[in-house]
């Protein structure tokens, strides 16, 4: 009975010892994506700054294999989406922006009110770009297209 017990101690010794080092394993990885989820969206702000868009959508493109929510790199390629004329591939990323600032929600609802003002839906237009005014009322491009709404 006594060995047994022992050996039931050492086991769960074990278990702790290799949970420990798989813990520690994720945490290094996880702070090494973050690293270069970081270096990259540097990389794609300094190629849309130099007004290399295709080289930063490259960039935020990579950003999204390594975290599928971040919302820089879903609001600068849905963006890019809608520039091209690609509303539905714009409008799916958009649909995944959640958890996030209201600066960047504000972002994400007046790109959806733009791509419904594109798609002639002026009430989904209006609600959307009112929103993203209400997220952020210092931001001046949702007034500016609700006032263009407002005048046709």
């Amino acid at each position: 009975m006594l060995a047994t017990a022992a050996t039931v101690a050492t086991a769960a010794g074990l278990w702790f010892l290799i949970h420990l080092r798989q813990e520690s394993e994720r945490r290094r990885i996880a702070e090494e994506t973050q690293r270069d989820v970081e270096a990259l969206i540097a990389r794609a702000e300094h190629a849309a700054e130099q007004g290399s868009h295709a080289a930063a959508a490259k960039h935020y493109e990579k950003v999204l294999t390594l975290d599928q929510n971040n919302v820089k790199a879903i609001l600068f390629l849905a963006a890019v989406a809608q520039e091209n004329g690609r509303l539905n591939d714009a409008k799916l990323l958009l649909a995944r922006v959640t958890n996030t600032t209201d600066q960047l929600a504000a972002t994400a609802k007046f790109l959806e009110g733009t791509i419904a003002l594109e798609e002639h839906q002026a009430q989904a237009a209006e609600s959307l770009l009112k929103e993203s005014h209400r997220l952020r009322p210092e931001w001046f491009p949702p007034l500016r297209e609700l006032l263009q709404l407002y005048s046709l």
